[in-house]
């Protein structure tokens, strides 16, 4: 199965499982159900955790990706998830504070 295909036919079963339970969508964060929606994407900046940089927002009709505004480049760039009808949402990055 191609990759386009398999990434559509996951999309059909998470718009059911949204249906069947009543759901307007559904936010992937863990790098596991990132890499299954993408069709093997990584959200991860650290490999210490399993909770990934960048979310995806599955909804009846649309699908977005969530990300800071250092993240969402790189996700367009490395994972290609625009040529994967992902539609990108990015927000500042809080800048950190030195401690006085």
């Amino acid at each position: 199965m191609a990759l386009v295909d398999e990434i559509k036919e996951k999309e059909r079963r998470l718009r059911e499982f949204l249906k069947s339970r009543g759901l307007k969508g559904l936010l992937l964060k863990r790098q596991a159900n990132f890499s299954w929606m993408t069709g093997g994407g990584l959200n991860l900046v650290g490999i210490t955790t399993e909770m990934g940089a960048t979310s995806l927002f599955i909804t009846e009709d649309s699908k977005f990706v969530i990300s800071n505004n250092i993240e969402g480049p790189r996700m367009i760039d490395e994972e290609g998830l625009e040529k994967q009808s992902f539609i990108i949402k990015t927000f500042p990055c809080m800048k950190t504070r030195k401690p006085r």
